[in-house]
């Protein structure tokens, strides 16, 4: 028997999904974040974070993320809080690259795309009153480009190994595919983080997306 509480659970978890699917994050086999830290990692030497290692830093050699973080402080991200507009993403990062409208209910400012087709930055918001509702950083261009407008030490969970992730943010709430995801909520605001650290990528989180509900 379904409870009130079960179908809503439900509700929630097919939203997220859509949300997902909208933002791409399914990410198959023919294109994956991984690419883009492969290909960052070529020219710049790395410090990568593993079991047994007294050093922690993040993967690219920015500064080490320091203490513990509450996922919830993802309320506020590159210098946006929940239920911001995409208009303070132009005054703030400038006009996208590109506007991606989709079928669903929202669409997507792209910044930082390259030859590749994987986008640095990436903003989706909603067509009905322009809310943001998932931010995805799926490249360290990405961390360069924010960086130049603001500092925000939370940035810096991107890039990092999955070890190092759960040290910063404690046991995931969900964990499949490689895909490691928080639920957190303050007061009536709520959100997702969603890593993603494949296997075949050393573990590393190449593709961040935060997600803002109720917006």
């Amino acid at each position: 028997m379904y409870t009130r509480h079960s179908i809503q659970y439900q509700k929630t978890l097919n939203g997220i999904s859509a949300l997902l699917n909208s933002a791409n994050l399914t990410l198959s086999g023919k294109i994956h974040a991984g690419l883009s830290l492969k290909s960052f990692n070529s020219s710049v030497e790395t410090n990568v974070f593993k079991p047994g290692n007294s050093k922690k830093t993040d993967t690219f050699g920015l500064m080490t993320v320091s203490g513990q973080c509450g996922p919830s402080e993802f309320l506020d991200y590159v210098g946006l809080s929940h239920g911001d507009v995409i208009k303070k993403v132009y005054e703030m990062y400038g006009e996208p690259d590109e506007i991606d409208t989709t079928p669903h209910a929202s669409n997507r400012a792209r910044y930082l795309k390259n030859a590749d087709n994987i986008v640095g930055l990436d903003f989706n918001f909603s067509k009905l009153d322009g809310r943001i509702k998932v931010i995805t950083i799926g490249s360290p261009l990405a961390i360069d480009h924010i960086e130049k407008k603001l500092s925000d030490e939370k940035l810096h969970l991107y890039g990092v190994h999955r070890d190092v992730l759960i040290e910063k943010l404690g046991k995931p709430d969900r964990i499949g595919h490689g895909r490691y995801e928080y639920y957190y909520r303050k007061e009536n605001a709520r959100g997702m983080l969603s890593f993603v650290c494949y296997p075949h990528n050393d573990h590393i989180c190449s593709y961040l997306s935060n997600f803002w509900f109720g917006t």
